[in-house]
């Protein structure tokens, strides 16, 4: 019963509000239940962010690591007075004997021509040779003469000596873990490398 002096309308808005109809579907709106606590969208934004920040961190860490590795690696190698380039050169030739100028390049990403000219000077120096091939007398296949053994062999040393250095405070659990991390990485990329699955067919199948 609506007392003196107040309007239909003043009840209407002073009323408690009833039951919320239901919908078409049968449903009444959200529950307490089903409503999504504040601030969580945010807050998987932030954990969102934060993963994508810890992915570049690595990524960043892993190229300047790499810079690290080539200059140090630079400068032990000068003291048996050889360089980089030509101890990579010289690496590849002795694990793959008989490769070509060309697969030498893709190898060592450099253009045809700058290996070319790199094989001519280790092979003036007496650490390589070339010979024909015998299924192709157009190409001619690299090989390591006797005479870069001692060479590899004391490079070799310095690259052990780096190594431990490099891994001193790491596990073998540790160590393998790593091993297994930069393998997914690895295979993620050289996957989409097309001079990669040339020389590494291992590229191919999944690590996993």
């Amino acid at each position: 019963m609506i007392q003196p002096g107040t309007t239909a309308k003043t009840v209407m808005h002073s009323a408690p509000p009833g039951p919320i109809a239901p919908d078409r579907a049968g449903n009444r709106g959200p529950g307490p239940d089903k409503a999504k606590p504040k601030g969580t969208a945010i807050a998987d934004l932030d954990a969102t962010d934060t993963d994508s920040q810890v992915k570049q961190e690595i990524a960043i860490r892993i190229s300047v690591l790499a810079r690290l590795l080539r200059s140090d690696f630079d400068r032990r190698l000068s003291d048996i007075n050889i360089t980089r380039s030509q101890w990579g050169l010289i690496a590849v030739v002795a694990r793959r004997p008989g490769s070509t100028q060309r697969s030498i390049a893709e190898i060592l990403e450099m253009s045809e021509a700058s290996a070319g000219r790199l094989i001519d000077r280790l092979c003036a120096d007496g650490l390589l040779e070339r010979r024909e091939r015998e299924d192709d007398r157009r190409a001619r296949a690299v090989y390591v003469t006797p005479a870069a053994e001692p060479l590899l062999n004391r490079a070799a040393e310095v690259a052990r000596a780096n190594a431990d250095r490099i891994f001193l405070g790491l596990d073998e659990q540790q160590i393998a873990q790593l091993s297994t991390s930069l393998g997914v990485m690895y295979h993620n990329l050289a996957k989409n490398a097309p001079w990669i699955r040339r020389i590494d067919p291992a590229v191919i199948s999944d690590p996993t």
